[in-house]
C-alpha cells in the first residue's frame, strides 16, 4: 500500500499548494503528494514552472490531485457553460499527467454546489454531464478520475457515498470511479459496509480522524482497522491519502504514516 498527504490542509494563507512542504514529507517518508488541482490551475506561467521545479527537487512524486476545479468554476446553476468546463478540464488533465498525477479526485464542491432554488434534479443532470466529459478526457491521460461524497455541512451534491456509487455506476466509464473517505462517511453516519462489493469501481482512498478532521493519531479514536480491511477485502492496493489537519505538521504527520503502515499491516 502506498501512503500520501494531501498538501492542501496544512498551508498557509500565500501559498495554498504547500510547496515549502514538498521535502518536508519526502524525507518523512511519504510514498507520494497528492496537490490540489484547481489552486495549480489559479498559477501563472512562472510559479506553474517553479512548482514543478520544486516537487522535482524534492524527490518525492505527485501521484494523485485533489479539488479538480477552483470556487471559480461552476458545475451546476443557471451560470454553468458545458464549453467552459471542457476547456478548463482539458487544461487542467495535462497540468495533472505532467506533475505525475494518476488520479484525480473530483469533489470540489465550491464549484458543485448549486444555488437556493436551483431544481436538485438539474443539477445532478449538470454534474453527469460533466463527468462524461472528464472522463472522455482522463482516458486521454490515462488518468483516474475517483468522485467524492463531501456531507451536508460542506456541499449540496453527492452528500452521501451512496450517490457517488450511483454516479459512477450512471457515468459507466472505465476511467470513473470513487473515492472514499472516512471522514464524510461517519459524519453522515454511513458505515464501511456501505462500498463492500464495490471492487473495481474503488478509484482513491482518503483517511482522516474525526473531530476536528484532524490527521489520525490514536489508534483506537476510529476503527482504522476495520476500514483497512474491508478495503483489503475489496482488493483494494493502489493510494491512500491522508487528508487530516496537524497541530505540529513536523510530529503529526510522521506519527500518523507509521500508524497506519503498522494498522494497515496488522489489519
Amino acid at each position: 500500500m502506498k501512503f500520501g498527504i494531501c498538501t492542501n490542509m496544512n498551508v498557509s494563507n500565500t501559498n495554498k499548494i504547500g510547496i515549502e512542504q514538498f521535502a518536508f514529507f519526502a524525507n518523512a517518508g511519504f510514498d507520494y503528494l497528492e496537490l490540489p488541482l484547481g489552486e495549480i490551475m489559479l498559477l501563472d506561467d512562472d510559479e506553474y514552472a517553479y512548482l514543478r521545479k520544486e516537487l522535482k527537487k524534492s524527490g518525492i512524486p505527485c501521484k494523485a490531485c485533489n479539488v479538480i476545479f477552483h470556487g471559480g468554476i461552476s458545475i451546476t446553476g443557471p451560470d454553468a457553460d458545458i464549453s467552459k468546463i471542457k476547456n478548463y478540464c482539458e487544461s487542467a488533465l495535462v497540468k495533472a499527467s505532467e506533475i505525475g498525477a494518476e488520479v484525480v479526485v473530483f469533489g470540489s464542491p465550491k464549484a458543485r454546489n448549486f444555488p437556493p432554488g436551483f431544481p436538485k434534479d438539474k443539477a445532478y443532470e449538470q454534474v453527469d454531464e460533466a463527468i462524461s466529459i472528464i472522463g472522455q478526457i482522463a482516458s486521454d491521460f490515462g488518468i483516474i478520475v475517483a468522485l467524492e461524497q463531501t456531507n451536508p455541512a460542506e456541499g449540496n451534491v453527492f452528500s452521501s457515498f451512496r450517490e457517488v456509487m450511483e454516479a459512477a455506476q450512471r457515468a459507466s466509464h472505465p476511467h470513473i470511479k470513487c473515492n472514499i473517505d472516512n471522514y464524510h462517511l461517519f459524519v453522515v453516519m454511513e458505515t464501511i459496509s456501505i462500498f463492500r462489493g464495490i471492487g473495481d469501481m474503488l478509484g482513491h482512498v482518503h483517511i482522516s480522524g474525526l473531530i476536528g478532521r484532524y490527521m489520525p493519531l490514536q489508534e483506537n479514536e476510529l476503527d482504522y482497522k476495520g476500514f483497512f480491511s474491508s478495503l483489503k477485502k475489496e482488493k483494494y492496493d493502489n493510494f491512500i491519502s491522508i487528508e487530516g489537519n496537524a497541530k505540529n505538521i513536523a510530529i503529526d504527520s510522521k506519527h500518523s504514516l507509521d500508524m497506519l503502515r503498522k494498522l494497515w499491516i496488522e489489519s
